[in-house]
């Protein structure tokens, strides 16, 4: 599977104790979209009406993926989401 993948967030902004925050970004080629970040147990990255979680991938080397949406945490702790082409 191809994705366009696009930086979304780091998840150390969440290091203050936030628990949810509107990410809204432009992105190349499919226009404005508003992602929804929330932790609790979990980090969860909610986009195009898709609720996926980078916290069950394994490394930066895999995803997770649902419904022609993907998602992966980088070591450094960079979120990626991606759009299945």
């Amino acid at each position: 599977m191809l994705f366009d993948w696009f930086k979304i967030f780091n998840v150390s902004d969440f290091d203050s104790g936030l628990i949810s925050k509107n990410y809204t970004v432009e992105l190349e080629g499919y226009g404005e979209k508003v992602i929804l970040v929330s932790k609790a147990n979990i980090l969860s990255v909610t986009f195009d009406g898709v609720m996926i979680s980078p916290d069950m991938s394994l490394n930066e080397n895999n995803y997770h993926y649902r419904d022609e949406r993907a998602v992966f945490l980088k070591d450094n702790g960079d979120v990626f989401i991606g759009i299945q082409v």
